[in-house]
């Protein structure tokens, strides 16, 4: 709803916001209190642990609520949440979703982003937790750069107990700690690959890559607290489904590397973005060597 005519605004000299439209309609705009919605992924897991992740947004502070939604979404209608049991929220009242979805983790997904009518979107796993801060930071970045994509740092909590710290730029495996524009994700039509189980944020995350201009890195702010899951998927698929998830992934992967060559510096050895596609294909094919004979013959 512009007035047509152009007006282009630039972050620091680095293009990272563009907008098209008058001063006036831009002023406007980037004034327009933005939508955050969080799209929990519930399968099997007890009402304690939807509690953790629910009371972990429910505490978050220097946050206006009214802006913000959240949705449980499970992938089967006839495990539905005793809600009566989930810890008392004052901030926040989800809205619970029953229905029968296929391709487990990323159809849930797919259906969070077609229910959730917000600006942007965020990914929390019913077993993790946003960390202290994180919608502040999420919410403050996406309202002052308008990104297609926002991405933040992660928090790994390892079976013993142990974390390791993933900065965003090796983390494009994960869609934890981003948030998606939903006006860009429909408008590109780009969904979760429900075919595939394995691999299936990397294999989104470079789909989104290949198509945006806007994206903002914050490697300083680690928003997301990955556990690990014994009972996680990933722990149970066998070799050959991890195999041709790979191959999925690498051929994304090669889109968005040849789209990407053809603009970048050649000279700038550090471009990135550039490094971070190849710094996951080649992650996954690290992986694959560690596969049994038997599934690489």
């Amino acid at each position: 709803n512009f007035c047509g005519n152009s007006f282009r605004k630039e972050v620091n000299n680095s293009n990272i916001f563009e907008q098209i439209g008058c001063k006036k309609c831009l002023n406007k705009f980037l004034k327009k209190k933005l939508t955050l919605g969080i799209g929990i992924l519930h399968y099997k897991e007890d009402e304690e642990m939807l509690s953790t992740a629910l009371k972990s947004i429910d505490k978050q502070k220097g946050i206006d609520f009214n802006n913000i939604k959240v949705v449980v979404v499970t992938d089967y209608e006839g495990n539905k949440v005793k809600e009566t049991l989930v810890t008392p929220l004052n901030n926040i009242k989800p809205v619970y979703i029953y229905k029968n979805i296929k391709g487990y983790s990323s159809g849930v997904r797919n259906t969070i982003i077609e229910r959730l009518n917000t600006d942007y979107i965020l990914f929390l796993d019913c077993d993790d937790e946003l960390n202290k801060g994180a919608l502040k930071t999420i919410y403050n970045n996406v309202s002052k750069y308008r990104p297609e994509l926002y991405g933040s740092g992660v928090i790994e909590k390892e079976k013993d107990g142990s974390t390791l710290k993933h900065t965003n730029l090796m983390c494009l495996n994960f869609c934890h700690g981003k948030a998606y524009s939903r006006e860009f994700l429909l408008r590109n039509k780009i969904k979760f690959d429900v075919s595939i189980k394995i691999a299936e944020d990397l294999e989104f995350n470079l789909k989104v890559y290949n198509k945006s201009n806007n994206i903002i890195f914050d490697n300083k702010n680690f928003t997301y607290l990955w556990k690990y899951n014994p009972k996680s998927i990933t722990r149970k698929e066998s070799d050959v489904e991890e195999l041709s998830c790979f191959f999925r992934c690498f051929d994304e992967g090669m889109i968005v590397l040849n789209n990407w060559y053809e603009n970048i510096d050649k000279n700038d050895f550090c471009n990135k973005d550039f490094i971070s596609v190849l710094y996951n294909l080649f992650y996954y094919r690290i992986k694959l060597t560690k596969l049994s004979k038997k599934t690489e013959e």
